[in-house]
């Protein structure tokens, strides 16, 4: 069970307070540009998400080239 209250709009302020600094409002674009989105590649990379994970969907669900780049991990 998890709260209404913990939607998108909660997070901006809770790295805030985490991290100390505000996010850009583009952080997960640049983020994802450095690190190919889900076009990531790497070697040994494993993704454990569970059905239940309600961060699952922020995760690597299916492998977008599992023949190619992607041919050493699972999702």
């Amino acid at each position: 069970m998890r709260s209404q209250e913990i939607n998108i709009d909660y997070w901006p302020d809770y790295c805030s307070r985490v991290f100390g600094e505000d996010l850009p409002a583009n952080h997960a674009d640049k983020t994802n540009k450095v690190y190919g989105g889900l076009n990531i590649t790497g070697k040994n990379i494993f993704f454990a998400n569970s059905q239940e994970d309600p961060w699952q969907w922020a995760g690597m669900r299916e492998l977008t080239n599992p023949n190619t780049t992607q041919s050493s991990m699972t999702a």
